[in-house]
């Protein structure tokens, strides 16, 4: 009977320490996931609202109040929809549908007015953008005409740099020096096509071009910036205070997670 008592309790004691290891090894990467995006702490009028479904996806993606931007995939778990509704005028059938073709790690975008337009986004192996080719025709015209190119070139550890030339060949175009910091980005484990395409941001000026990364500066063209972090959850930024050196202003944009 001792003997029998013993081992339960060894038992118990070994599901314990087990447990606790579980615990300890649990990456913050997999526990915590971005739920909204505001100007202030209370999280009172939201820029962006996420939601998600059972696997994890982004599904409904709210910017403020009035639109609504819902993420359609593929069993491979791919995004291959994006409908865009306004909210305001009942949002009973979008106004906007973007269609996601996929070709290995790349894709190819395609959605339709007046005007029929087309981008073409290449990956690399790690799902990281590399270039971004926006093509235009007038509707049922089959020829397409580049109208800008991006580029997407990582030049050390620590920063990125990003090129856009707009076509024809002459017409112009900018760049911009991101450098990285070691912190999760807020949208750590959203599809990188989702966040494009949903224009998904933070701050005045800066769209999100990657999912791991957390950016702490850019500058190269017009506009310069730091930013600074408040951190909870091991890696992940709750409050950012983005100072924009050209006319020393600061802007502060929170970030609310859930546990999952």
């Amino acid at each position: 009977m001792k003997k029998t008592i013993f081992h339960v309790i060894a038992l118990i004691l070994i599901m314990v320490v087990i447990t606790s290891c579980e615990k300890v090894n649990d990456s913050d990467d997999s526990r915590y996931r971005i739920i909204k995006i505001a100007d202030n702490v209370a999280m009172e009028n939201p820029f962006f609202t996420f939601e998600y479904d059972s696997h994890g996806r982004v599904v409904k993606l709210f910017r403020g109040t009035k639109t609504c931007r819902e993420v359609e995939y593929n069993q491979n778990g791919n995004p291959v929809k994006i409908s865009s509704f306004d909210l305001e005028y009942g949002g009973n059938s979008p106004y906007r549908i973007k269609t996601i073709q996929w070709d290995g790690s790349s894709f190819i975008v395609t959605e339709s007015d007046w005007q029929e337009r087309k981008e073409i986004f290449h990956l690399n192996d790690k799902k990281q953008l590399e270039s971004r080719i926006s093509l235009t025709t007038e509707y049922g015209n089959p020829e397409y005409d580049t109208t800008d190119v991006t580029t997407f070139t990582k030049i050390s550890n620590d920063k990125i740099k990003i090129v856009r030339d707009y076509y024809p060949i002459g017409s112009g175009g900018w760049e911009e020096t991101f450098t990285l910091g070691t912190l999760n980005s807020p949208y750590k484990g959203i599809d990188v096509a989702v966040l494009w395409l949903s224009d998904v941001c933070f701050g005045e000026w800066e769209m999100e071009f990657q999912n791991e990364f957390n950016i702490i500066g850019w500058g190269g063209g017009s506009l310069k910036a730091t930013i600074n972090y408040d951190v909870e959850f091991g890696k992940y930024p709750v409050r950012a205070d983005i100072l924009y050196n050209a006319s020393s202003n600061h802007e502060y944009v929170y970030f609310l997670y859930e546990e999952y």
